[in-house]
């Protein structure tokens, strides 16, 4: 596993979650060779497990993302500027089983550092990441509270924990 300035992904970190849960940042999963996707993502969280520095994302199975993150394992975050707000709410709202995201909103990709899948030209900051568990998230684990509130039609989460390879950013340290 590649090892990054941890103290410097922290940095980021308070930046990126002002733009959760609404209106989120932009998860491009696939890779070049095959076909990408890219979606909004608004549950997301940051530790150290592994001795990685980690981030664990929220993914249905019944979405067409999941399929390319189980056969894929490896994706990007992208963290967008505030006038892409209408493009992170297309992408969360139309699946990429049907559309081509990338033409339907003319996200212009680049080829990423340390992982296959593309990041985004126009993100203020990237995080390359590489899979290291997927798994379930169970009804009988859940709280009532929570299965009221999120799950009440049983679809359910998946939760994908990645190792941060790489960190990209456009950010004015100021910004921060």
């Amino acid at each position: 596993m590649n090892k990054i300035n941890v103290s410097v992904l922290w940095d980021f970190i308070p930046y990126m979650m002002k733009k959760l849960p609404s209106p989120g940042v932009l998860l491009v999963c696939g890779s070049e060779e095959t076909r990408e996707n890219v979606i909004t993502l608004g549950w997301l969280q940051f530790g150290v497990i592994w001795n990685e520095p980690v981030v664990s994302i929220l993914v249905r199975p019944t979405r067409y993302s999941f399929e390319l993150l189980k056969f894929h394992n490896e994706f990007t975050i992208n963290v967008m500027p505030d006038e892409y707000n209408d493009v992170l709410q297309f992408c969360g709202s139309n699946s990429g089983r049907y559309i081509d995201k990338f033409a339907e909103t003319r996200l212009k990709k680049l080829k990423s550092r340390e992982v296959k899948t593309s990041s985004l030209k126009d993100a203020e900051l990237t995080l390359e990441c590489k899979t290291l568990y997927k798994g379930g998230i169970f009804p009988d684990n859940l709280s009532d509270l929570v299965l009221a509130k999120f799950y009440r039609d049983g679809d359910y989460h998946a939760m994908i924990d990645a190792s941060i390879s790489y960190v990209k950013s456009n950010l004015e340290r100021s910004l921060l």
